[in-house]
């Protein structure tokens, strides 16, 4: 095993040394104060700059980040749930589809359908959006900066999560973007 040490950051890029190797390593995501920096690396010896990517935005990433920020905040943490997972990838599919950004759909009608068409029986729901992010944490932040997301994000009320992302179907319009879609609630 490699034992590596970092000696620089820039920008995303991190150098570091294991031995006499000196490799380049791409950070996923800023890592949180409570979380150590992680770096992947990318090729044995050097990485190509300049390259054009597709951000990539991981739901489990997102997911860990939303339950230590509300526990950090004294709160419960939410459990992922695949209807809700449902009901946020027919939220965004229908935003796609119809070319539309909002809570509203197309028709001007709130996104609670969406959740009982995912066979979810809430008692309690929310919806976040957030468009032009490129990782898990910069959504985080976004969302954590906007008083009405937070306070969404920290409702004590809710129990369950769902999540639905899509870094592609925006490339035309915004450049390296995705789009997320949470819906969270609270079961009848």
């Amino acid at each position: 095993m490699i034992d590596y040490k970092v000696i620089a950051v820039v920008g995303f890029i991190v150098v570091v040394t294991g031995g006499v190797t000196i490799s380049s390593f791409l950070l996923s995501t800023r890592p949180t104060k409570n979380e150590a920096l992680s770096a992947t690396p990318i090729t044995n010896n050097t990485q190509v700059l300049g390259t054009k990517s597709t951000p990539e935005i991981e739901a489990d990433k997102l997911y860990g980040l939303i339950n230590g920020y509300r526990r950090e905040q004294g709160k419960t943490v939410l459990k992922a749930h695949k209807s809700l997972e449902m009901s946020a990838q027919f939220k965004l599919s229908d935003m796609i589809a119809k070319k539309y950004w909002r809570h509203e759909n197309a028709d001007n009608q709130e996104p609670w359908p969406f959740f009982t068409q995912a066979g979810y029986a809430y008692s309690r729901a929310g919806e976040n959006l957030a468009f032009g992010t490129t990782s898990a944490w910069a959504t985080l932040q976004k969302w954590q900066e906007s008083p009405s997301h937070n306070a969404q994000l920290l409702e004590e009320a809710y129990r369950d999560m769902g999540l639905a992302i899509d870094c592609n179907s925006y490339e035309n319009y915004a450049d390296n973007t995705c789009v997320v879609v949470l819906h969270l609630a609270t079961s009848r």
